[in-house]
């Protein structure tokens, strides 16, 4: 459930839900298609656009301390990160011994576990993990943050992304892209988490939700406008990939694209949930698919990378195409993203029948 700062009542936003499964959708394309200008305009925005939504979602005044607050996320994002970990990890081992696949260590991916680095070629077995261990720290680090008043918190925030830009450039004395828990990408996540939390406290999630829906016509307008300024500039700032300490050739253009995103994902989000409501409808059954995505984007961000390397591999098999085909063609990825996103759900539907069994049992 969502607390919505405005009334103090806890209701879940279908939104929200909604705005994380778009963004999913990005990552997963992002991840499958490696070339062309829909590759640049994903990475242009959908990390970005989580850390904000998971700012928007963020409540301090739930947890007495650091120490109560450190001890939930522990337990919320943690744990489940070593536990995917270990399991993807073991996945990758036998699949690439089975398949015969060289590898230069079996050990060193799984020891990355601690390390827990999107980047220099760690977490061979499950990148997409990186984003768990980085929003800790960004969570952690806003903690502080959010208790200054709203300038000083903005000032800060702005100041921790001066840091992370200066991070991420070549240094000769070191090279901060190797700091464990992607640090240096943490520093720019805060820039979108804590401007999530103070557009939230501003615009609680009841008065954007009722705002967009009472105006929808120019709410459609602005998100369009949004979507297409994103269309445009998106592709222009060449390679953006958080993880890896790149953000494009413009860092204006960097924070322009992530809140151009943010805008759209946020508003077209609001739209779509008001089709909820119809018990009827062409969009009422993709809607309701993409808010229960959302609803489980750990899980999707978990799986959905073991599930890509084998549809990609089961397509080189069948069409005896190379990666370079399979992964730059809209001829072969799109069917490939479809048949991905069908695995990943039905992953993430066995795992919930699976985790109410136990829960049922008590065992969880």
């Amino acid at each position: 459930m969502y607390r919505d700062t405005h009334t103090n009542s806890t209701e879940r936003y279908e939104y929200i839900d909604i705005a994380k499964g778009l963004c999913m959708l990005a990552v997963v394309w992002g991840h499958l298609m490696l070339a062309g200008a829909s590759n640049r305009l994903a990475y242009a925005f959908h990390i970005q656009a989580f850390f904000f939504l998971s700012g928007m979602l963020f409540r301090q005044e739930k947890h007495k301390s650091l120490l109560c607050f450190a001890k939930h996320r522990a337990k919320t994002l943690l744990l489940p990160y070593a536990a995917f970990s270990l399991v993807t990890w073991t996945y990758w081992a036998l699949r690439c011994t089975l398949l015969h696949i060289e590898v230069r260590s079996y050990w060193k991916p799984l020891a990355q576990t601690v390390l827990a680095q999107g980047s220099a070629g760690f977490l061979v077995h499950n990148v997409a993990l990186w984003f768990v261990t980085c929003l800790f720290v960004v969570e952690t680090l806003y903690y502080f943050l959010c208790k200054l008043p709203p300038w000083a918190t903005a000032l800060m925030c702005a100041l921790c992304g001066g840091v992370g830009y200066w991070m991420v450039q070549p240094h000769s004395f070191f090279d901060f892209k190797l700091l464990p828990w992607s640090i240096e990408a943490a520093m720019t996540g805060v820039v979108f988490y804590g401007a999530g939390n103070l557009f939230v406290r501003k615009f609680p999630l009841s008065v954007l939700y009722t705002a967009v829906l009472r105006r929808k016509g120019i709410g459609a307008a602005l998100a369009g406008a949004a979507a297409v300024l994103l269309l445009l500039l998106g592709p222009g700032n060449g390679h953006v990939t958080i993880a890896q300490g790149s953000l494009g050739d413009c860092l204006f253009l960097f924070y322009l694209n992530g809140l151009l995103g943010v805008a759209a994902v946020l508003l077209f989000s609001v739209l779509l949930s008001d089709s909820l409501s119809l018990s009827q409808g062409i969009l009422t059954k993709p809607v309701a698919w993409l808010s229960w995505i959302g609803k489980n984007s750990f899980y999707a961000m978990a799986i959905h990378i073991p599930v890509m390397v084998d549809v990609v591999w089961i397509f080189s098999h069948f069409t005896q195409q190379g990666m370079d085909a399979l992964r730059t063609s809209w001829r072969f990825t799109f069917p490939e993203f479809l048949l991905i996103l069908l695995l990943t759900s039905l992953w993430i539907w066995a795992l919930g029948r699976a985790r109410r069994y136990f829960k049922s049992r008590r065992f969880l």
